[in-house]
């Protein structure tokens, strides 16, 4: 929904965080630092999310909202499909589309994205227990 910015996210890779159009699965931790759990990262046994429920969700459309103070960091809103809707690819290849009207799948940090990366796994844990 925004204008792309591609050229200065890829020039902040390996340096600084970076944002995306897209959420990715990176091992199920929700922490800045920490070591994932290695199980979660083949594709044939994804292992179980924090619910107990199989893994099935790998990346997803980007609903994230932030203050305008944080983009001093590089902290920005993006989302996709008007937030309307967000598109979910899972380990076995099909792309999910999932209802956003209710903003279920928005993560708004305001002003804090401290717990940001606990809310993206939530998102994914949502979407993992859908059929």
């Amino acid at each position: 929904d925004q204008p792309t910015d591609a050229g200065v996210q890829l020039a902040r890779f390996g340096k600084y965080e970076t944002q995306s159009d897209y959420y990715y699965r990176h091992g199920s931790v929700a922490a800045m630092t920490g070591t994932p759990e290695l199980s979660h990262v083949r594709l044939g046994n994804l292992g179980r999310n924090r619910a107990n429920r199989p893994i099935k969700t790998l990346a997803m459309d980007t609903q994230f909202l932030a203050h305008p103070s944080l983009k001093v960091w590089g902290v920005m809103t993006r989302t996709s499909h008007r937030r309307r809707l967000v598109n979910a690819l899972t380990a076995d290849g099909r792309v999910q589309t999932l209802d956003n009207t209710d903003n279920a799948y928005t993560i708004d940090i305001g002003a804090k994205p401290h717990d940001a990366l606990e809310k993206i796994l939530q998102n994914f844990e949502r979407a993992d227990a859908i059929r």
